[in-house]
């Protein structure tokens, strides 16, 4: 049992130290309409390196026939961290912000 235990500890371990990011890399902030019936969502032109934060856009010409703009949102089902245009935001890796309708 106790030699399981230390494989299983040791594999996390590994597992882990494998997945540090890389502090070279530089990731976008990128902004989708979702279900958006007319305008563009904003373009972020800016990268970020991991850890950096960075102001979250407002949301554009963005339209949805019937619908308000809420706020963005990390998951497109509404599920995820909620940011309005002037907050803030981490980026740790790729960022795809869902605008969210109501």
């Amino acid at each position: 049992m106790k030699k399981i235990s230390f494989i299983v500890l040791l594999a996390s371990a590994i597992l882990l130290i494998g997945c540090k990011p890389d502090p070279s890399a530089l990731y976008r902030i990128t902004y989708l309409g979702n279900g958006n019936t007319s305008g563009f969502p904003p373009i972020e032109s800016n990268l970020y390196k991991y850890g950096e934060s960075a102001v979250v856009l407002e949301k554009g010409t963005l339209l949805q026939t019937g619908y308000e703009f809420k706020h963005w949102n990390t998951k497109q089902d509404d599920s995820g961290d909620a940011y309005i245009g002037g907050e803030t935001i981490i980026v740790q890796g790729a960022v795809f912000l869902y605008a969210i309708w109501e």
